[in-house]
């Protein structure tokens, strides 16, 4: 979150945009924290089976609240990169619209007959859509790189959550998984 809360700093200009991406990225990591707090939460108790076959009694993770602490976070995971690519396709929409606009522009000016006339209003109409189009190329820069972090956040998410779920198999289990990957 400070690396966030410094990154909104440092940035010149803030959009609207970039304050509701800070509030989603500021959702997933409470829904992370909620998650983990459900997990380390211990307080049903259930019956157990040892490795030696003994029975016994075990606190653990309320399985109801894990798994509504699990769905909020997928949720807030898709939230993000759903936000960050309706985005990212809003600004090639931004640039496509004013790229139209340039050539339009273009054709107007192409038809002064002025030949000195018409190099001022095409070099006046360069220089005005040179600096548009730059800017959005920044900024599709800057939401181009935000979308690759959503996405591997929640491709990330989902192969911690394939690798816990192995982790906590047993040993039997994981052989039969390894014995169908694995050839003999």
């Amino acid at each position: 979150m400070e690396e966030q809360l410094n990154a909104l700093k440092d940035a010149d200009k803030l959009s609207e945009k970039d304050i509701e991406r800070a509030q989603k990225r500021y959702d997933l990591t409470v829904a992370q924290i909620a998650l983990e707090e459900a997990q380390a939460q211990k307080n049903t108790l259930r019956l157990r089976r040892d490795t030696q076959g003994n029975y016994r009694y075990q606190y653990v993770a309320d399985d109801e609240a894990v798994n509504d602490a699990e769905n909020k976070l997928r949720e807030a995971y898709n939230s993000l990169y759903n936000f960050d690519k309706e985005r990212y396709i809003d600004n090639l929409n931004e640039a496509y619209d004013t790229w139209n606009d340039y050539q339009e522009a273009m054709a107007e000016a192409a038809q002064i007959n002025d030949p000195e006339l018409r190099a001022e209003k095409e070099a006046l109409i360069q220089q005005e859509y040179g600096e548009i189009i730059n800017g959005i190329v920044e900024q599709n820069e800057k939401i181009r790189t935000d979308l690759r972090e959503s996405a591997f956040m929640d491709l990330a998410n989902l192969k911690q959550e394939e690798y816990d779920t192995y982790m906590n198999m047993t040993q039997a289990e994981q052989d039969v998984i390894l014995n169908n990957l694995i050839p003999q």
